[in-house]
């Protein structure tokens, strides 16, 4: 089934436009379409299209996976890995899968419930109107090598990640400089000295506020890479050495509850209160993500759970339990919460 359809092809209007063909977006027109709303989807590239990402399916992933009905298809292209290093047992709920290709069967999925894409297709502007509320959009402004779309829509959901230029074209940019900065690359190697069956995350001093990893994937070819949270201050060398942005997706979270709130809103505030509610109950996992953060700079806060938990089936649980999100701790940092992951019983 062929995804990209021509620019030239697109509507003058819309229920549903969304910005944005990667996980979220594609996931948002899928559920979109299959309740029977007229959805169109655009993307600046054309599809397949790669992203800089560590591929790792974890266990959220697949919960999410399963809820759109794509499980099946992911797993079939995914190589399976049985854990992450020596954290916990959690065998058959990880794999890995290139973005590449994942993003490739989301949106397939979204095509075959219905939504239509086009690309490559820029996103240059809201359009707007007044309204008995004030200023509302009614759609998009939109750009491609044919020249420029207006398409009007009664929601446009944007879902373009980490990407500056259209959040900043919707004045919605709250800050220019990123949160963290990720580099990948990928190395071929179909014999080892030992079979890799796990996903190795490294902790190096030159890295205190980051990572590396070392991800088996499909073929024998393996995803290396390394992160940094708090790049804005690693000056310009970390920069330049690391080029391509990696924002935390928690925008693609919230736009999960973009589209539950349109799918459940009568009208205007309706969807905005429910939208909003949605936000305040990620609110937990937000500031766990960016509490986790701050672990980073002290390898041995990572090191000492997992070393316990090796000791412990029920410690490994509830570690496992947290790096699954099935548990999220009031804080991560919190003396308390260490000694409940290194003292629980076996």
């Amino acid at each position: 089934m062929a995804i990209n359809q021509s620019p030239a092809d697109l509507p003058r209007g819309c229920e549903v436009l969304v910005v944005g063909a990667g996980p979220a977006g594609s996931a948002a027109a899928r559920c979109l379409a299959q309740a029977g709303l007229d959805v169109v989807l655009v993307d600046q590239h054309l599809f397949p299209r790669d992203k800089v990402c560590g591929d790792a399916l974890i266990p959220d992933a697949h919960r999410a996976l399963e809820r759109l009905g794509l499980l099946d298809a992911v797993l079939a292209l995914a190589e399976p890995v049985a854990h992450v290093a020596d954290t916990g047992p959690r065998a058959g709920r990880l794999a890995v899968l290139p973005r590449r290709e994942l993003d490739e069967q989301l949106c397939l999925g979204a095509v075959r419930a219905g939504a239509r894409i086009f690309a490559p297709v820029r996103f240059v502007s809201v359009l707007e109107q007044p309204g008995p509320a004030g200023t509302q959009v009614v759609g998009a402004l939109l750009q491609s090598g044919q020249g420029q779309h207006p398409i009007t829509a009664r929601w446009v959901l944007q879902a373009t990640g980490a990407q500056p230029q259209a959040l900043q074209a919707a004045d919605m940019l709250l800050r220019r400089t990123p949160s963290s900065m990720s580099m990948r690359g990928y190395l071929r190697k179909t014999t080892l000295h030992r079979p890799q069956s796990d996903l190795d995350m490294v902790w190096h001093a030159r890295l205190r506020s980051g990572y590396g990893w070392v991800f088996p994937g499909p073929g024998g070819v393996f995803n290396v890479g390394v992160y940094l949270t708090d790049s804005h201050t690693a000056g310009r060398d970390g920069r330049h050495r690391m080029q391509d942005v990696n924002l935390r997706d928690t925008f693609q979270t919230s736009l999960r509850r973009a589209l539950e709130a349109i799918l459940g809103g009568a009208n205007d505030a309706a969807v905005r209160a429910h939208y909003e509610q949605g936000l305040l109950a990620l609110a937990p996992h937000f500031d766990a993500y960016r509490r986790g953060n701050l672990a980073k700079r002290r390898p041995w806060l990572v090191d000492l759970p997992v070393w316990s938990a090796r000791r412990s089936l029920r410690r490994q649980r509830k570690l496992a339990a947290v790096l699954d999100e099935r548990h999220t701790p009031r804080s991560l940092m919190r003396a308390g919460t260490w000694w409940r992951l290194l003292t629980a019983q076996s």
